[in-house]
């Protein structure tokens, strides 16, 4: 089963311009190659560039990725596994100011998200369609599992817009 776009939380509608008809996991692989092909333009002289005084570096933008994944798994397992306990936001500029991503290596964030995009390929697979429908609220907003497989996928794709747009 697809997803249901009315389940769709007004701010993350934009996101979703990105979503084909595809299973979760189709989503998570194609935007995997997306970011790959991405990351093969990338030397470690322009992921330090930021397009205007005040943005993120394109390594903030990398490190923000990895981070919303991880948010956005610990979410999926919660509500996976029948946890009805409202979760928090978070504060994206707070977490990209803290980060330091700059001072990694291109490489090293790289194989950071190749690690995480495959355990949450994995956790995908091992669900079935039952736990995928199950739901619970976060940041103030329900959404359910598949929404949140599908939302890893359409913010990636969206980030590495920006990236090409606004940085390459």
């Amino acid at each position: 089963m697809q997803l249901d776009l009315n389940e769709v939380p007004d701010f993350y509608r934009p996101y979703f311009n990105h979503i084909a008809d595809e299973s979760i996991i189709a989503s998570l692989e194609r935007s995997k190659h997306a970011y790959d092909s991405i990351i093969q333009e990338l030397t470690e002289e322009k992921s330090f560039h930021r397009y205007a005084e005040g943005k993120w570096s394109i390594k903030d933008v990398l490190q923000h990725i990895i981070d919303v994944e991880r948010v956005f798994m610990y979410r999926a397992l919660r509500f996976s596994r029948n946890d009805g306990t409202d979760l928090s936001g978070f504060e994206e500029n707070e977490y990209a100011s803290d980060a330091n991503a700059d001072a990694r290596s291109l490489e090293a964030l790289t194989k950071e998200f190749d690690a995480l995009r495959s355990s949450s390929i994995a956790f995908f697979h091992s669900l079935e369609e039952k736990k995928l429908d199950r739901k619970g609220t976060a940041n103030g907003h329900p959404m359910s599992v598949r929404f949140l497989g599908y939302l890893i996928s359409v913010h990636l794709l969206h980030h590495l817009q920006v990236i090409n747009e606004r940085y390459l």
